[in-house]
């Protein structure tokens, strides 16, 4: 019994800290990120990202992150870094959320409005397949 405790007091106090120590790179980000200093918050929303590859990489809070890191880059107008992060996002939601979640269609929205700003016209069938989410 007396060497389960160790085992149980480590796991309590010690996994709930590395597991949630992305939350503070990202809340950090989005600060840098409001006061309009993008490579700050890049490199911040990285970090977050790194700690949770770690044990959540598929999850809705890692999509939040690649999210933030598109958005960020869509401000500096790096629109291939931005296109590869609104993918991944894409991806992760459709698996985790179903194509049927307002979530899927905003990631959809976002492709449809850089491929947009791109000049493609690959925007039509994203924009055409979240609206209909939206609309059900």
């Amino acid at each position: 019994m007396k060497a389960i405790t160790p085992a149980i007091f480590f796991i309590f106090f010690f996994f709930p800290a590395y597991s949630q120590s992305w939350r503070m790179y990202a809340d950090s980000a989005k600060t840098y990120n409001d006061q309009k200093n993008p490579d700050k918050a890049i490199e911040l929303y990285n970090e977050a990202k790194q700690e949770l590859q770690k044990d959540s990489a598929i999850t809705n809070s890692y999509a939040e992150i690649c999210d933030s890191l598109g958005v960020s880059f869509y401000r500096k107008k790096q629109y291939k870094e931005t296109e590869k992060y609104y993918l991944e996002v894409r991806q992760i939601r459709e698996k985790v959320l179903g194509k049927e979640n307002p979530d899927y269609a905003n990631s959809c929205n976002d492709l449809a409005v850089l491929y947009f700003d791109m000049g493609q016209l690959r925007c039509i069938s994203f924009a055409g397949q979240s609206t209909c989410i939206v609309k059900k």
